[in-house]
């Protein structure tokens, strides 16, 4: 049974109740490691991730459920899933996060979207959705672009390139976001004190809607430079990237700050 709670004007308490933890030490760990990131040298395809865009509140007794069933899906896909987790009604609720909630038509909490894809959106707290639809991009014959990124801070400025080659021939935008790791909720519904919030979006630098997209050429390398204030707490924050197409996430990418991350390909096509 599913119990929601109604959204009314500027209070927004909708919960979904599958698959309730109570005791606070069912916290799962730290997800931001992000192992087998595939190959680092070249090879014949890149190495896809999926775009995994949560919405959440701490006043939502089940979305952590949601956080640990994505980071179980990322432990048994290592390095598959890059998430942006958009807060709303709280205290980390991000600018965007309104026209986020419309543009998706997110009704429910926790829910999530795969590569930007408002068809594919979610409430169900379970890792087999996830890997489902995982595997099903990975069995595609077409294979993913590629994404790198450069991250860095100079003086008060953040400078962020992110890159991409295409496999085919198209229209491409690239998309760069904010995001911030273990922030201590004040108190998070059904898990009490200290929980800590992970990928939380803080801004979109440039905007979540691009302003124009690139006609690109089968292996044609694209690239597009961020600049923002730099944040006051780095250590906590880095980049997520992703490429979008026709309305879809293609790939995606994190990236820490005053760090580069290359092209990367799937293991397999290495050996």
């Amino acid at each position: 049974m599913k119990k929601w709670l109604s959204i009314i004007g500027l209070s927004l308490f909708v919960l979904s109740c599958v698959g309730q933890k109570d005791d606070p030490e069912d916290i799962p760990e730290d997800p931001t490691e992000n192992p087998g990131a595939g190959g680092e040298e070249a090879g014949s395809r890149f190495f896809r991730r999926v775009l995994a865009l949560e919405f959440t509140a701490t006043w939502c007794q089940y979305c952590p459920n949601m956080q640990a069933a994505l980071e179980e899906a990322q432990r048994q896909r290592p390095g598959r899933f890059v998430e942006i987790a958009v807060h709303q009604y709280d205290e980390m609720t991000p600018a965007e996060a309104d026209a986020l909630v419309n543009l998706f038509q997110v009704s429910y909490y926790p829910s999530m979207v795969f590569d930007w894809d408002q068809a594919t959106l979610f409430n169900e707290q379970d890792a087999t959705i996830m890997l489902s639809y995982l595997d099903a991009e990975l069995e595609k014959e077409e294979e993913a672009c590629g994404i790198a990124m450069e991250s860095k801070i100079e003086g008060n400025v953040l400078s962020v390139v992110v890159r991409m080659k295409a496999v085919k021939a198209g229209r491409y935008s690239l998309v760069a976001a904010l995001v911030m790791d273990n922030i201590i909720a004040e108190n998070q519904a059904g898990y009490g004190p200290d929980y800590p919030c992970q990928a939380v979006l803080r801004s979109y630098l440039g905007g979540f809607t691009p302003a124009s997209a690139k006609e690109l050429a089968a292996g044609e390398e694209y690239s597009t430079t961020f600049t923002a204030d730099a944040p006051a707490d780095a250590g906590q924050c880095r980049i997520v990237a992703y490429i979008l197409s026709e309305g879809k996430a293609l790939n995606a990418l994190s990236c820490g700050l005053n760090e580069t991350i290359d092209y990367t390909y799937e293991k397999e096509d290495l050996d």
